[in-house]
């Protein structure tokens, strides 16, 4: 085994390290999303299946870390480097997350460590040739082919919830609330992607490159707008009121990508 390739691989590749920050932000969204009792048991086997894709990903990742830790220079003796790279407060948060997916007896809450997943965010800081990608996607207007396909699918994303929303306003028929239920759960995943995609790029734009920049973006209207089609979703969780009215905030959203010279 190449162990040279196989660091680069877990370390440096830029779609692995990418697929693997999709995975953490999944798992935590699914946390959220099985806060619905009644959705998590009606879908118990596909959430089970991203889990265990999940985890499957996760242990090779880990593995492959400990395997190749030696290519670095503080690891480089075969047994003491990699017990020394085990012992990382990173690494030993990745083993125990791996750990508690095949030993569930470890007197642990699963809530925790759903949670620190957030931290193995922490190995992904070799992104940042990505920003101008998805900068390009978001802003480039009619001189990218991606942002206009991205622009669309938008549009589809935002008028289904739109039509969701009407429905359940306007007939009050609970016939199809779980399926419902689902196409909110995955356009507020896309929505939330793409919140936080736009505010990591947001400084590339000249007006948002001081150091001030990202909360001037973030209180510019249109991110307020953004920001307020996802609140619904995860203010519950530390409040009790009902925040299902901002879901009207998604119409708003069609300001941003319905410019119609774009198009054309």
């Amino acid at each position: 085994m190449d162990l040279k390739k196989l660091h680069y691989l877990v370390e440096e590749n830029h779609w692995f390290l990418s697929l693997i920050a999709l995975l953490i932000f999944t798992n935590i969204f699914l946390f959220v999303v099985e806060e619905n009792i009644e959705f998590k048991e009606h879908y118990e086997t596909l959430i089970k299946s991203v889990e265990y894709i999940s985890m499957i990903v996760f242990t090779f990742e880990y593995i492959a870390r400990v395997a190749s830790s030696t290519v670095k220079k503080e690891y480089k003796n075969p047994l003491t480097g990699r017990i020394k790279f085990i012992l990382k407060p990173l690494s030993l948060i990745d083993l125990l997350v791996v750990i508690h997916f095949y030993v569930s007896i470890l007197p642990i809450s699963l809530v925790f460590l759903r949670l620190i997943r957030l931290f193995r965010f922490l190995h992904l800081t070799d992104l940042s040739h990505k920003k101008k990608f998805f900068y390009e996607v978001f802003e480039a207007k009619n001189t990218s082919k991606y942002h206009k396909g991205f622009s669309v699918f938008l549009i589809i994303l935002i008028l289904l919830n739109v039509f969701v929303v009407m429905y359940e306003t306007l007939i009050f028929d609970n016939h199809y609330k779980l399926e419902f239920e689902f196409i909110e759960y995955i356009s507020l995943y896309f929505f939330t992607i793409e919140y936080l995609l736009r505010l990591w790029v947001c400084n590339l734009d000249p007006k948002y490159r001081s150091y001030k920049g990202r909360l001037r973006y973030i209180l510019s209207p249109l991110a307020i707008i953004d920001l307020l089609s996802i609140l619904p979703f995860y203010l519950p969780i530390v409040m009790v009121f009902d925040f299902r009215i901002l879901r009207l905030f998604r119409m708003a959203r069609l300001v941003r990508v319905l410019k119609i010279e774009e198009f054309v």
